[in-house]
């Protein structure tokens, strides 16, 4: 069966958008001192003293506007997942001529073997999976 199907082209906001969504990070969620540090080492070439111990900086609680903070970048986010989802949608419409119907399966508990789909997915990023046959391979063990 051959498809004939072209690529869609989006327009400017929808570049934009899709290259917002896939470089967000919430950023605040993150451990500052791990940051700064390994910043400031590597810029200035400072080696790790390893007979000194680890500090990691632990927050017993957080200012409200903190919070509020990580709430709306968090809120953004799921708006521009939202659009991102709607229009590949649209393009799966009309690359199939099919309405594009989800639906959800729900399950009282996630069972532990069902973590074999995001090691797949990181070993193909890491092009340790090189095609299908890999892929066969992994679910048979």
């Amino acid at each position: 069966m051959k498809l004939n199907l072209h690529y869609q082209k989006l327009t400017q906001d929808q570049e934009e958008e899709l290259n917002s969504v896939t470089t967000s990070r919430n950023w605040g969620s993150h451990v500052p001192s791990s940051l700064v540090h390994s910043t400031y080492k590597k810029a200035f070439n400072i080696e790790v003293d390893i007979d000194k111990p680890i500090f990691i900086t632990e927050f017993k609680n957080y200012q409200g506007i903190w919070l509020t903070s990580l709430y709306e970048e968090s809120f953004k986010n799921l708006q521009g997942y939202k659009g991102l989802f709607e229009l590949v949608k649209k393009d799966y419409e009309k690359l199939t001529g099919n309405p594009c119907i989800i639906k959800c399966n729900e399950y009282p508990v996630r069972d532990i073997s069902d973590l074999k789909i995001p090691k797949i997915s990181y070993a193909i990023q890491k092009k340790e999976i090189k095609n299908i046959e890999d892929i066969k391979d992994l679910y048979k063990t």
